[in-house]
């Protein structure tokens, strides 16, 4: 518990006065050098903290720490009753049928964005790099392949949840850009904007991708 709380000290401390030395960090928290090192090293490997060289006053570059973007989800922010309030404007002046069209839109950009990095690799290769991408979008991301050749993407997090809660089309276009850009059969197993302790999808082969397979291994 003790260690778990000093890392968000330690989080904290870098929001507010970042960059930070592991000197800096170890006379702020009253903790040893070697204690920093270690939840630097934990929060680095999560990706939480980056590390870059600073030339402080006459002296040689020295290691400092700062928080990536992927830390910002565990500060408060607005943005979810901005998007909540924008979009309730769009539907109470416009209605149902513009939200469904730029929810849509921003399906199709990011669709665009990110195909040139999966166009021509396997599924498994397509998978892991949608996950590793929702998991540096805060969605803390698990991914299993099953015995019977499926995966199961599962996410923890959903830094859009206030949103998807009260305009499920959100979450009906995350699961149309997943099959979309993997070009595989998607199915949401479990959703925390219908009360779900996590989103979970389940991801298979399109049944013709399989037939053209054993179509190919036969020849």
């Amino acid at each position: 518990m003790r260690e778990s709380s000093t890392k968000r000290e330690l989080l904290i401390l870098l929001k507010t006065s970042q960059p930070l030395t592991v000197q800096d960090i170890s006379e702020r928290l009253g903790i040893s050098g070697m204690a920093v090192r270690r939840h630097l090293h934990d929060l680095q490997k999560d990706r939480y903290v980056e590390i870059a060289f600073q030339r402080r006053n006459a002296r040689k570059p020295v290691f400092v720490y700062r928080l990536s973007q992927r830390a910002e989800f565990f500060f408060p922010n607005g943005y979810d009753e901005l998007a909540k309030e924008l979009l309730d404007g769009i539907q109470d002046t416009f209605g149902d049928k513009l939200v469904n069209k730029l929810l849509d839109r921003r399906k199709s950009k990011l669709s665009s964005i990110h195909r040139p990095f999966m166009t021509g690799r396997s599924l498994d290769r397509r998978v892991a790099m949608l996950a590793q991408l929702q998991d540096r979008q805060g969605y803390m991301v698990r991914l299993e392949r099953r015995a019977d050749g499926s995966y199961m993407l599962e996410e923890a997090n959903c830094p859009v949840a206030l949103i998807a809660s009260l305009y499920p089309q959100v979450c009906s276009c995350e699961q149309a850009l997943f099959a979309e850009l993997l070009e595989a059969h998607v199915e949401r197993t479990a959703c925390m904007a219908e009360g779900g302790a996590k989103c979970r999808y389940l991801i298979s082969e399109r049944s013709g991708d399989c037939e053209e397979e054993r179509e190919e291994a036969t020849r």
